[in-house]
């Protein structure tokens, strides 16, 4: 094995991901999506892919659908974060509703209830509870729903403190008040579809070597979303 690869394995192997699709919620309050499971699995797929991120399969947590509930994500989060060598980054990509109350900000699990959000959707102060202490180097949230935006504005305090040579990163699809739109035939977002094909490689960020840095990272996503929008308008229903 070259120098190389053998740096990539060990990157690999250091990576720890949970990876969530939500397509609706508990009383059908909101209405109900039809690409977040597809989102998620892709996600995961291209995660685990060895042409791809090459993490290995058992690092890579999947909850799609109605496996998406609120105690799951939680157990799953804690349960890596608990077990983290040292020098591991955490990843966590969440498809599905978001929703600001004006005090905090959701990520609306398979299970969340309109008049009880603190005890059945995914808070910003949840996470802040499960992330708080955590040795991770690096913690990268990808969020792909309505309103993403004010996840980074309510983003936890674990965010804003960095370990030495760390990262803490919060990406969302839509800025405060947008929605997202998926396809009418339920196979992704303009966002994630664009994400899967740079974690797999078939959009190269970068200058092309596997390493990305977040600035490559925006700037492929802006351009792929930007040509996925021109190429597919039957991207039609707003995810919220």
């Amino acid at each position: 094995m070259s120098s190389r690869s053998a740096k990539a394995s060990s990157f690999s192997r250091s990576r720890y991901a949970v990876v969530v699709g939500a397509n609706g919620v508990k009383h059908d309050w909101l209405p109900a999506l039809l690409s977040p499971s597809h989102d998620a699995e892709t996600v995961a797929l291209a995660l685990s892919d060895g042409a791809g991120c090459a993490i290995p399969s058992e690092q890579v947590e999947l909850l799609a659908g109605p496996a998406a509930v609120r105690d799951a994500v939680i157990k799953s989060l804690r349960s890596i974060v608990a077990g983290l060598p040292e020098g591991a980054s955490l990843f966590f990509y969440f498809a599905g509703h978001g929703l600001d109350d004006g005090d905090d900000f959701y990520l609306l699990t398979s299970d969340a209830e309109k008049d009880r959000l603190a005890e059945t959707a995914l808070s910003g102060r949840d996470l802040q509870a499960i992330l708080f202490g955590s040795r991770a180097d690096g913690i990268f949230f990808v969020v792909d729903c309505g309103e993403g935006g004010s996840a980074a504005d309510r983003a936890p305090a674990v965010f804003r403190n960095l370990p030495r040579g760390g990262y803490r990163v919060l990406l969302a699809s839509t800025r405060p008040g947008q929605q997202s739109w998926e396809r009418a035939d339920g196979r992704g977002t303009h966002f994630s579809s664009a994400l899967v094909k740079i974690l797999k490689g078939e959009i190269v960020a970068g200058d092309g070597t596997g390493a990305i840095y977040f600035a490559d990272l925006v700037k492929a996503l802006d351009s792929a979303v930007a040509e996925s929008t021109a190429l597919h308008p039957g991207f039609k229903r707003p995810r919220r």
